[in-house]
């Protein structure tokens, strides 16, 4: 895959933890750190999209059995309330 150099600031903490990182072992290199910080932020986001898509369409299927009679006020009530079908 092509490589882009994207030049980066953080503050004085954060370096100092990722140093921390590369120091311990962790980590070949600074660079090596941000490219698996950004992996793991890419696969949450898709594992996130799925658990939304599932909780979504269990709450469709209790929609149509008639199993949801309630109105929720806003979605974080909905999904609390469709996560514990």
């Amino acid at each position: 895959m092509p490589r882009v150099v994207v030049p980066i600031s953080l503050p004085k903490e954060l370096n100092l933890e990722v140093e921390k990182k590369v120091k311990q072992g962790h980590y070949a290199s600074k660079s090596e750190y941000i490219r698996e910080v950004v992996r793991e932020d890419l696969a949450l986001k898709k594992k996130f999209d799925r658990q939304e898509r599932r909780i979504i369409a269990k709450g469709l299927k209790a929609v149509r059995e008639g199993r949801v009679s309630k109105v929720f006020d806003n979605p974080k009530e909905m999904i609390k309330y469709l996560r514990s079908l």
